[in-house]
């Protein structure tokens, strides 16, 4: 279990260095972490937008996009963290 991890973060640090920015780095992560569905079953990556107000959904892993688990942009300004 152990091996399996240190090479899935081998592989990020290695493919995600070819990003040419940070959606890129977030598909390419997508990616790795698909390759290793036994500790990671599933992974919602984010990229900011309109000065970090809202995010869009950029790299997906084992969810369907647009469902109510996996939407497909988050509204931040409306999240309550009270």
């Amino acid at each position: 279990m152990g091996e399996r991890r240190l090479r899935t973060l081998r592989n990020l640090a290695v493919r995600c260095a070819d990003a040419t920015g940070s959606e890129d780095a977030c598909r390419i992560a997508a990616d790795v972490i698909c390759e290793n569905d036994h500790d990671i079953p599933f992974a919602l990556l984010y990229a900011a937008q309109e000065g970090g107000k809202i995010t869009r959904l950029v790299g997906r892993v084992g969810l369907e996009p647009g469902s109510t688990a996996s939407p497909r942009t988050v509204d931040l300004k409306a999240l309550s963290l009270t």
